[in-house]
């Protein structure tokens, strides 16, 4: 298959009539079309598809609309239909294509119109095609092909219409084909045995089956109530059951792949934001100490308060006591008792001394002495209150000291807690301020931190479902092939006098050894396409990267399988890019097996560098380019740099460049081809362009 030109009139982002030429020569066989994202890339794509499979929406869109998460895309120029108003227009595709000794031109086409009054677009679901064959001596066949079934016929011979998401796809849509979903395992199931024809073998396989079957029901009929005819009825019923046990097992399987696939997407998010998560918990960790000096700052001013309450007084009169205490204690010192007041009294009244009988006058010196000695002798008399008042004080001093030591503890708790506080907000601004610059919110992480750990619960759950699905499934089995040998044993006895029986015997054994034959092709098969993927596979990888993957297998349920160097399955664990390139290296290997290791079956690929390291496109473009029958690639400018445009150079098999430029007209779109020698690519180095 080759294609040579598609022409685009009125369709998408293009206005009146356009065309690109195809590169299609063996050693002349890349096409660039390099566009700014909104300018209409993606809408040849979408005509490439439209035109040969009369599909009016991508297999991505499909599901969205299914879910309804997207609305229906028009595909007739909307400039066209606004100069058109209520006027029924046309929009079409017309591609002009080869394959073997014949070529083909191929034009489908929509109509719809556009309402004067509220603008609403109509298209008509009712699409028309026309098909042109030519030989390849020039001469057209005498009729043009119009019925939409034969056009579908002859396109699904040439490329069936289960294997174009192999060899037409955008970067997003290649690297799906690496996931483990029921519906993709499915399209890569249908995929490997359409194009290596498998599906013949599945066919015949069912032909034969079914005639077994019906064979035993006549032998039932014919004799319902004999031993054989009981065995056959259980053989069949088992073998229900088994196909039910089996649809359970792939449904419980693919559950499995898909918690998989789920707790891995929630470990690489929380990977990918374990540095935020980290911040999380720095900020929870300074909250719960921001919240307990805090705590303690309360309860020392709390303490504080009590002891000012309590001894407030005290602290207050501190000096004063101070002073009293001391005045105290030398008045005590200081003082001895040596006569009482009374007989002091008395010898001033009689003017004579007791002590030594001596008689003095009232001017006399003694006089003088003993009136001062009462005095004294009056102020000592108060001794024992004073030395009670003394040591209250010492009470009250050593109490108002231990609370002025215990407040002056506290202010300085009281301190540091405030300086604490200050110190942990100013850090928790920080790190709000950096929380801010991330779209990971803490619930977020919280959430999918919940949601992997149910997951893993549900894998739980449904491994233990599978072990009990398996063992039934055993036993069925088991009890199947002991019927079978049985009913075996009871044909043969009777095979000799039942016409009935015989048949059922070779259909049978035909049946076998179609199953046989089927299980050994598909073995050997997917065996020589895991080995092509692999080869394929390190000759696009980066160096750097070679022995991160062992190999590359195709299960028996038709899945991918990568395995790391340890040979343990890593699909889950590899990047995006490196997903994208694991599926790209499949298709060449299916391609290459299908077509005697050389590929007649173009590449399509939009957007084909986007998740791509630098590495490994140069390596894309050097094998692709030596791989691919024709080549054409749909390009943005990060994707067409000084880099990539070199490389594609040194191919030597870069044919023609087309541009793509909207003018900053919307709908208007300008196919431009140019000199590739004389573009002037953006400049870039491989080291800036990592995935």
């Amino acid at each position: 298959m080759i294609l040579k030109k598609i022409t685009l009139n009125n369709f998408r982002q293009f206005y009146g009539s356009q065309s690109i030429e195809f590169s299609n020569e063996s050693n002349n066989n890349i096409t660039v079309v390099k566009g700014e994202n909104g300018c209409g890339k993606t809408g040849i794509y979408r005509a490439m598809i439209f035109c040969l499979y009369g599909e009016k929406s991508l297999s991505n869109e499909k599901k969205s609309q299914n879910n309804g998460e997207s609305e229906q895309v028009h595909l007739i120029n909307f400039n066209y239909l606004d100069e058109n108003k209520d006027k029924v227009v046309t929009a079409s595709v017309t591609l002009e294509m080869s394959n073997g000794r014949k070529n083909y031109i191929i034009t489908r086409s929509i109509d719809g119109k556009k309402n004067s009054v509220n603008d609403e677009i109509k298209e008509n679901d009712e699409l028309d095609v026309e098909m042109q064959i030519i030989d390849d001596a020039g001469n057209y066949a005498p009729n043009v092909i119009k019925d939409k079934n034969e056009v579908k016929k002859i396109i699904n011979d040439i490329l069936d219409d289960g294997l174009k998401d192999f060899f037409f796809f955008d970067g997003e849509q290649i690297e799906s084909l690496s996931k483990t979903d029921k519906e993709m395992r499915e399209a890569i199931k249908n995929g490997i045995t359409k194009l290596l024809q498998i599906d013949d073998l599945d066919r015949a396989i069912k032909v034969v089956d079914s005639a077994v079957r019906e064979q035993q029901r006549t032998i039932r009929n014919n004799n319902p109530s004999s031993e054989l005819s009981q065995i056959l009825d259980e053989i069949e019923s088992l073998k229900t059951k088994l196909t039910e046990k089996q649809s359970e097992l792939d449904e419980v399987g693919q559950k499995i792949a898909s918690a998989n696939e789920d707790i891995s997407k929630y470990e690489e998010k929380l990977q990918k934001n374990s540095n935020i998560k980290t911040i999380y918990e720095s900020i929870n960790t300074q909250e719960e100490l921001k919240s307990s000096k805090k705590e303690n700052l309360q309860q020392n001013r709390e303490q504080s308060k009590k002891i000012l309450q309590e001894n407030g007084s005290n602290l207050v009169l501190d000096g004063h006591l101070i002073k009293a205490q001391s005045l105290l204690n030398s008045a005590i010192s200081t003082n001895e008792v040596i006569i009482s007041v009374d007989k002091l009294d008395e010898m001033l009244a009689e003017h004579k001394c007791l002590c030594c009988g001596r008689n003095f006058s009232d001017n006399d010196i003694a006089h003088t002495y003993i009136s001062q000695l009462k005095v004294l002798q009056e102020k000592v008399s108060g001794q024992s209150d004073i030395s009670a008042l003394s040591s209250n004080l010492k009470v009250n001093i050593q109490r108002s000291k231990n609370s002025l030591d215990s407040i002056n503890d506290y202010l300085d708790k009281i301190e540091s807690n405030k300086s604490g506080i200050e110190s942990v907000t100013k850090r928790l601004q920080e790190l709000n301020a950096e929380v801010s610059n991330s779209s990971m919110k803490e619930d977020d992480l919280r959430g999918y931190q919940m949601a992997k750990e149910q997951r893993v619960k549900d894998k739980e759950e449904l491994l233990r479902n599978h072990a009990v699905i398996t063992n039934a499934i055993a036993q069925f089995d088991s009890r199947l092939q002991e019927l079978e040998l049985k009913a075996k044993e009871l044909k043969k006895a009777e095979q000799s006098q039942n016409t009935e029986i015989r048949k059922s015997e070779y259909l049978e054994e035909l049946s076998s050894l179609f199953t046989s034959i089927r299980e050994k092709y598909s073995l050997k098969m997917r065996e020589k396409l895991s080995s092509e993927a692999t080869d394929t596979f390190r000759e696009l990888i980066s160096d750097k990267d070679k022995n991160l993957i062992n190999k590359i297998e195709i299960g028996e349920k038709y899945e991918i399988i990568v395995r790391g160097w340890d040979n343990t399955s890593i699909l889950q664990d590899i990047s995006s890019g490196q997903r994208q390139i694991v599926s790209l290296a499949v298709i060449v290997g299916l391609a290459e097996i299908a077509c005697n290791n050389s590929i007649n079956i173009p590449l399509f690929m939009d957007t084909p560098f986007g998740r791509v390291s630098g590495e490994n496109r140069s390596k894309i473009i050097n094998c692709l380019s030596k791989k691919v029958g024709q080549w054409i690639l749909l390009v943005t400018d990060t994707e067409m740099t000084e880099f990539e445009y070199n490389e594609l150079l040194r191919t030597n098999k870069w044919g023609k460049m087309y541009i793509l430029d909207d003018g900053d007209q919307k709908g208007r779109t300008k196919l431009s081809e140019i000199n590739k020698n004389l573009y002037e690519p953006k400049k870039k180095g491989v080291g800036e362009n990592n995935a």
